[in-house]
């Protein structure tokens, strides 16, 4: 997994290397979306094809309780006016969730609490507006999201919760 997320970036800072003339990289805050609660990415324009683009982004979320590493999307970006883009794509998330079983609750026998690592993925649609200047500024995005979590173990009472889901996110971040 580390050689995966390794290579990643090393072909993301490769792209940033080459010359552009219009904006072709964002590094941006997700409140909600693939992240769960939020995450930090990294999203790399590839192409400039008739007013209409196509993004791969790469990012992480991290909380004492939940993380997911890693944040993996394409988009495909169509410009709708000036500085406005209509966007939609598909995304895959790897979570770890560590929860706690307090059994003893730290009685005489020195029981403290046990904790259970739980492991799914997110695989997601979505769909929004966005604004992004073709210079230098400020970047925003509303998307709304159609996701399905897969669990990758055998749990009888997380397999009745795996239908698919509607979810909304929020992101901010600057164009470079």
């Amino acid at each position: 997994m580390k050689n995966i997320l390794l290579l990643l970036t090393f072909v993301l800072v490769g792209f940033t290397a080459n010359s552009q003339n219009y904006v072709r990289n964002n590094v941006y805050f997700d409140h909600g979306g693939a992240g769960y609660f939020y995450s930090v990415n990294y999203e790399r324009l590839l192409r400039n094809w008739a007013n209409s683009n196509v993004g791969i982004r790469m990012g992480f979320m991290y909380s004492r309780e939940l993380s997911a590493v890693p944040i993996l999307g394409v988009s495909y970006i169509k410009a709708w006016g000036k500085n406005s883009y209509l966007e939609g794509g598909l995304y895959y998330s790897y979570f770890r969730e560590k929860s706690e079983n307090h059994r003893g609750h730290g009685d005489s026998l020195g029981l403290g609490p046990d904790f259970f690592i739980s492991h799914y993925s997110r695989v997601g649609l979505q769909i929004g507006y966005r604004h992004q200047s073709s210079t230098k500024g400020i970047f925003w995005n509303i998307l709304f999201h159609q996701y399905k979590e897969i669990s990758t173990e055998k749990i009888e009472e997380y397999q009745d919760n795996l239908g698919i889901k509607p979810w909304f996110s929020v992101g901010v971040g600057i164009s470079f």
